[in-house]
């Protein structure tokens, strides 16, 4: 069920001042997808633009249609229409599919697996309806994946316990994959909002942090760019 990027030659080009260091920890950014792929794009470039590696990101196709997007069967007008040749051969990024339509909660148990079979110590996963910007005010100015990654490292250096760190409320998450271990899996008999409140509400009583943490601007968005590729991509 996984689609890795197609050839070498990706665009748009991240900016040479949001380059990623050249040595640098391993950061997977996990964007569950359902519906909306104009938002999903839009998403997906604004964290590219903003410095985060692309080989580092992956898609996760929760649109529940098994294999009608790998072979695209759908037309663009419907909602959970997904291009996989677009994610893969033009932006470079891959695309995990779910074998069935998950809930929220059963999307938190999937990456959260996922990230026990790669052996990830941490990872990010984002919503897919948001944009991120670099502080480009802050002084020394630093882009907003570089500081994303100032914030991985000093928790990997910290005695506290911890879980999680929001970056603008839930628009991105860091999940510590050890801490999980001992809070346990999400309830998925629990709807939506309840099962945020559950999950979280363990981990504080069992002395695990959940930190707001800041990298720049990020914003959960009600509407689309006309032209991403451009306006998030400058000359």
């Amino acid at each position: 069920l996984y689609y890795p990027p197609i050839g070498r030659s990706f665009h748009p080009q991240t900016p040479f001042h949001n380059q990623p260091t050249r040595f640098r920890p391993r950061t997977p950014l996990i964007i569950p997808f359902t519906t909306n792929e104009t938002f999903l794009i839009q998403t997906a470039l604004s964290y590219i633009a903003a410095g985060w590696p692309r080989e580092d990101i992956i898609i996760l196709d929760n649109s529940g249609t098994m294999d009608a997007n790998p072979r695209e069967e759908l037309p663009k007008d419907n909602p959970s229409h997904l291009s996989y040749q677009k994610l893969r051969k033009d932006y470079g990024i891959s695309v995990l599919q779910t074998p069935t339509l998950l809930t929220f909660a059963q999307t938190q148990k999937f990456m959260l697996r996922l990230a026990i079979s790669k052996e990830w110590r941490t990872f990010f996963w984002s919503r897919p309806d948001v944009v991120v910007l670099s502080d480009e005010s802050a002084s020394p100015y630093r882009s907003f994946y570089n500081r994303t990654v100032d914030h991985l490292l000093s928790s990997q250096n910290q005695n506290q316990k911890w879980a999680a760190k929001f970056f603008g409320i839930d628009v991105l998450v860091l999940i510590n994959v050890d801490a999980w271990r001992g809070i346990g899996q999400w309830d998925t008999f629990l709807p939506h909002y309840n099962t945020h409140c559950d999950a979280y509400g363990r981990a504080n009583i069992m002395g695990y942090a959940i930190e707001n943490v800041t990298a720049g601007w990020a914003f959960t968005v009600a509407s689309a760019l006309d032209d991403p590729e451009t306006v998030l991509f400058p000359p």
